[in-house]
């Protein structure tokens, strides 16, 4: 019959016909899309392509899968340009057009990268109260210094002649101490050495009376 091969066998009894399988005209082939973050090769999904013939005609749109990647349906031999229409979330469209080409029958592997977008700054919202335990609050108003008074820890500390560091000049008109005028003695020192020795005479007292005792 038509579209079978007839074989015999070696006593010529049995005929045997066996199907001929149809043979394509033309080869085809696939194309597969990988894609990939720019700068860290993360695999990316949710990336929408569409794939045009020569003609101009779309003749499959994909989508790549968690791993990244999208296969084509087989597409007959020629020359064909990938578009990407959806980007993934938070990526820049690529808006750049693909030359692909399908010549033996074998699948065409391309990868395309993607930039990520720029985060957005917060706006400043006048009309919302500020949170003083939030650095990141753009709310937040930022403390005037004032150019009178000096950022240091030299601010924490008084002087007792009214805030001038020592060795430093007295304003005009400031009364200057009077070399000539008696000062008091330091007394504090000599009143401790007396009480030292007090008690020290009293402790000896103490052992000699219990020493005296213990004899009698």
């Amino acid at each position: 019959p038509s579209g079978y091969r007839k074989s015999v066998s070696d006593d010529g009894l049995t005929v045997t016909n066996t199907l001929i399988p149809d043979e394509p005209s033309d080869p085809e082939g696939r194309i597969r899309i990988i894609k990939k973050d720019s700068d860290t090769k993360e695999l990316l999904s949710g990336a929408k392509f569409n794939i045009v013939d020569s003609n101009g005609k779309v003749v499959d749109t994909l989508t790549t899968n968690s791993r990244g990647e999208a296969t084509s349906k087989r597409l007959p031999i020629g020359r064909y340009t990938i578009e990407e229409v959806n980007a993934p979330k938070g990526y820049i469209l690529e808006e750049r057009v693909i030359d692909e080409r399908i010549t033996d029958g074998a699948t065409s592997e391309v990868v395309v990268y993607n930039e990520k977008e720029d985060e957005p700054v917060k706006p400043v919202d006048p009309e919302k109260p500020t949170d003083p335990t939030d650095p990141t609050d753009p709310n937040k108003p930022v403390e005037p210094t004032s150019p009178d008074k000096p950022n240091g820890p030299e601010d924490e500390f008084e002087n007792v002649d009214g805030g001038n560091p020592e060795g430093a000049p007295k304003p005009d008109g400031a009364p200057k101490p009077d070399e000539n005028k008696p000062t008091l003695p330091k007394t504090g020192y000599a009143v401790q050495i007396g009480i030292a020795m007090l008690g020290f005479l009293l402790l000896s007292f103490g052992l000699l009376l219990r020493l005296k005792n213990k004899n009698y």
